[in-house]
């Protein structure tokens, strides 16, 4: 799968990019949006041409072994599979956090056999019988049971070939102790995900309120329940920390009545007039009062 990549101006004006033909770049710029965080993909021309250079007449295998020549990539083999490792992938890209792992193997010079070993500029040109070399000084041996260059053999028992002891563990080294009550804080909430800094205003106030860590904990976890992954900033936390610090009183008993609401209160109308209306139109129909409080039906 493709991924975004950083590509920066020195790419243009690179004198030994430019020395490579100007396909081979374009594949060197296409390279790194197929490889993985680390840099590094499968070495299959084939796929590689159909993936960077669709619509280009030109084999893929030689454009790699041209930027394999100048070193600006690494072509090895892991078992029976072939890689390629972009140089310097990790100095000028900065994959995305989310990106997943590699699943590719490093190079490995010593225990990985390459496709096609890198030429030493140091040496390349020279001509071997002008530096002057005694074969019988290039040969050594490993075995123990060989004689010495002075003569006679060497006791199987001797320590000189004794293989080196490993070297001793350097001391364990203890992180500093918190300098003040906010950078405890810090410490005790930054491998919790929290993104907490002792220049912040909320850890500042907990650190003057004396606030324990336990309680920072619990809210760690209480706000995971909504927040499961990311960081959590220390303002997401504090109403949670507040309510551990004040929870709310229950109530015990029913609740007392409130003050009467003055918008549905009439009390204090005047209602006089209106029962003298209704009065007098009851009068008017021959209703009387006797009437108002007979239960027989009608």
């Amino acid at each position: 799968m493709a991924r975004a990549r950083n590509i920066k101006p020195g790419f243009f004006t690179n004198d030994e990019l430019a020395d490579c033909s100007p396909l081979a770049r374009l594949l060197f710029a296409g390279l790194w949006l197929h490889c993985d965080r680390e840099g590094r993909i499968e070495d299959r021309p084939k796929k590689i041409k159909a993936e960077i250079l669709p619509y280009d007449n030109c084999d893929a295998d030689e454009l790699l072994g041209d930027l394999e020549a100048h070193g600006f990539i690494i072509r090895y083999s892991h078992g029976e599979r072939r890689y390629i490792q972009v140089t310097n992938f990790g100095k000028h890209q900065n994959p995305h956090i989310k990106e997943s792992a590699s699943e590719i193997p490093a190079p490995n010079m010593h225990s990985t056999s390459t496709v096609q070993a890198p030429e030493v500029p140091a040496l390349a040109g020279l001509n071997p019988s002008s530096l002057n070399l005694n074969p019988e000084s290039l040969t050594t041996t490993t075995d123990a049971s060989a004689p010495a260059a002075g003569g006679g053999d060497v006791p199987t028992g001797s320590d000189d070939f004794a293989p080196p002891a490993a070297a001793p563990l350097p001391a364990r080294q203890d992180l500093p102790a918190p300098t003040s009550p906010a950078g405890a804080i810090c410490v005790a909430l930054r491998p919790l995900g929290v993104g907490a800094t002792t220049m912040n205003p909320i850890v500042i106030g907990w650190a003057e309120r004396g606030v324990a860590v336990d309680v920072l904990i619990e809210s760690v976890r209480i706000a995971r329940e909504h927040k499961a992954d990311g960081s959590i900033p220390p303002q997401y936390l504090a109403p949670i920390v507040e309510r551990l610090l004040n929870p709310p009183e229950r109530r015990t008993g029913p609740r007392a009545a409130g003050p009467t609401s003055q918008k549905f209160n009439f009390a204090h109308v005047d209602r006089s007039a209106d029962v003298a209306a209704m009065q007098a139109g009851l009068a008017a129909r021959g209703v009387t009062a006797a009437d108002l409080d007979d239960d027989s039906p009608l």
